[in-house]
């Protein structure tokens, strides 16, 4: 099935917390940026963004989808915070 997002929205499939991100180590929770994902869908007009890049995004952001099998989330381009 090929998904195409609406205009200011797409699509990343989550990963696991990170304990490090670029030269930053986390040692508790509470320290660690929210989360981060990988870029599966993009809207057509995002310039900034493409499938594949990995971003970060605060928790309880989103919506769930399931797409094939996969579960994966869908944002607002806003709630991006950073293309690592």
């Amino acid at each position: 099935m090929n998904i195409e997002p609406l205009p200011g929205r797409l699509i990343v499939r989550q990963e696991k917390r990170p304990d490090k991100i670029g030269s930053i180590h986390y040692v508790d929770r509470e320290t660690r940026p929210d989360e981060t994902g990988i870029v599966t869908h993009v809207a057509p007009e995002e310039t900034r963004l493409k499938v594949g890049d990995r971003i970060l995004y605060p928790s309880y952001r989103g919506y769930n989808v399931e797409l094939n099998g996969e579960k994966l989330l869908g944002l607002l381009r806003e709630d991006v915070w950073a293309s690592l």
